[in-house]
This record gives structure tokens, sequence and C-alpha cells, in this order.
């Protein structure tokens, strides 16, 4: 069992609101550096910023720092604009655009030719109708400030919904407007997600994602399901405390235990203090400690 690290943090002088979790955790998304922050406990807290450093520790050994950090940025509204980190001296930006609603528009990344984005739209029930990619050029030298320049459209994926018995029908349309995959969302008479399958339309490739929840409603359990010439099963299994604050994720691939991740809060904020991953079998764990945070007036 991965040990729990206890990481002191002084936030004198403001107030948080723990009628919320930080991270919101509805999708039951596995992560051990990316997690999704919950929008209203950001807005309500105030916080500007988060800067987490990496550290590592090997099987008998100490733990040892590195200079690669990971800072994330929000806006007043409480949403994730920008996250940046660095590896090695090169550093990796990822920036968010949003709509009114709070759906995702558009989320731009670097990758070693420059940088390429992803642009989103939606119907009126907030469901994913296009996904377009493009390649964009940056008038500014400095990746963290990114001027957008030109910026060319390389491919779009459009999507459709049909209301079925089953469930809902989502279909996906690939450049030249053809039907390539299907999906269809399974929910129980709480409206709770159990079960969503997809398969594709040119072989017989199909997948299967199966959630179970807990007594409170709070996701269990997520197995995912890939059936080709040998069938791969992933599971990941979830920890809370009495919060419904995520605190581990379990993560098994063909029922071996592959990965434990840990997060770790501040015992008196309730603020993130860390993300910790071990490898099960090197017992090598990963460390995000957080510890800086900057907050808006």
């Amino acid at each position: 069992m991965l040990v729990r690290i206890v990481l002191a943090c002084c936030f004198a002088g403001f107030f948080f609101n723990l009628q919320g979790q930080m991270i919101d955790h509805s999708t039951g998304e596995l992560f051990a550096e990316d997690p999704t922050f919950n929008v209203d406990f950001i807005r309500q807290n105030k916080i500007k910023s988060i800067k987490g450093n990496y550290a590592t520790k090997a099987d008998l050994d100490k733990i040892r720092t590195n200079r690669n950090v990971y800072v994330y940025e929000f806006s007043q509204k409480g949403q994730l604009t920008k996250d940046y980190k660095t590896i090695i001296g090169d550093t990796i930006v990822r920036m968010y655009e949003y709509d009114d609603k709070g759906n995702l528009l558009l989320i731009r990344k670097t990758d070693r030719h420059g940088f390429h984005s992803y642009h989103y739209s939606y119907d009126s029930l907030d469901r994913i109708l296009s996904k377009e990619y493009r390649r964009d050029l940056n008038k500014s030298y400095n990746k963290t400030t990114f001027e957008l320049g030109q910026s060319f459209i390389i491919s779009k994926q459009t999507f459709g919904y049909k209301e079925t018995k089953e469930g809902t029908k989502k279909l996906y349309y690939n450049t030249s407007g053809r039907i390539y995959k299907t999906e269809l969302f399974y929910k129980d008479e709480n409206g709770y997600l159990i079960k969503q399958e997809a398969r594709s339309m040119m072989g017989s490739g199909t997948d299967k994602v199966e959630y179970i929840y807990n007594s409170s409603g709070l996701l269990k359990e997520k197995k995912t399901t890939s059936y080709l010439t040998n069938n791969n099963t992933t599971k990941i299994k979830y920890e809370y405390d009495q919060y419904e604050n995520i605190l581990a994720q379990h993560y098994y691939r063909n029922k071996v235990y592959k990965t434990e991740y840990q997060i770790v809060y501040d015992s008196e904020t309730f603020l993130l203090s860390a993300l910790l991953s071990r490898d099960i079998e090197t017992n090598i764990i990963t460390i995000l400690k957080f510890s800086e945070y900057s907050y808006y007036d």
C-alpha cells in the first residue's frame, strides 16, 4: 500500500468552501498528472493558479526532487485556461477556451512541430457536434504567450444522435461525412450511466465500458473491454473519503494490478497537496507536490 504523504501547507487569511470537492471526478477518468478541477470550487475560493514540483522515490531510496514543474492557471470563473509543464528543459503548453455554458470550445497544445488545436461545437443539449483539427502558427516566440497567426484546418469529424428504446445512440462521421462508428449509452432508472458500447462499422471491433456505483452514488468501478483478436480489459477502482473527495485509483490491465494513484489533500484546507503514482512492478513512486497557490483579490 502506498504510504500517504502528509504535506504541510499554510493558507492563513483565506476562506475555503468545503461544500464541494476540489476535483471533479464525475466521469471517472484515470489521472496521474492531470486532474479535472471542480469549476465551482475554484471560482468560490478565488484560486488563480497552482504550481507543482516533481519528485521520485525508488524502492529503498530517499525522495529525490528535480527541476520539472507543473502549473495550472484559472480564470475568475474557475475555468482552467492554461497548464504547462517542463520536462528536461522543454516546456509543454495547453490552452483552453469555453463557451458561455462552460463547454470546451478549443484546446491548443504544443508539439515538436509547433502548435495544434482542436475546436468543438455543441447542440442545445451540450452534446458534441463536431471536432476540428488545426495546425496553428504562433506569432510570438514565447510558447506560454501564444498569439495566433495563420490557422490551417486539417480534418473535421462530426457527430449525430438518435434516441432508441435501449438508450441514446451516438453516430460518428468521418471527414467524408460517412458513419464509421456508433456508440450506445445505457442508463438505469435513476439516470446513472451504467454501460456504453461502441461498434466499428468497418470491422468486428467493439468496445464496452461498464460502470458500478457505491451506496452514495459515487463511481466505484469502471471496466473497459476491447473485443478484437485478443480481448483487452482495463479496470479502475476508486476510493473516497467521508466528504466524497476522490482519494485513490487502482488501475488493472487484463486482471494484473499495474498502477496505484493516490490524491493527497491538506488536512486543514482540503486543497490538493499532491498526486502520487506507484508502479506496482518496480515500486517506483512519482510525486507531483502542489506547494504554491495564488488567488484573485
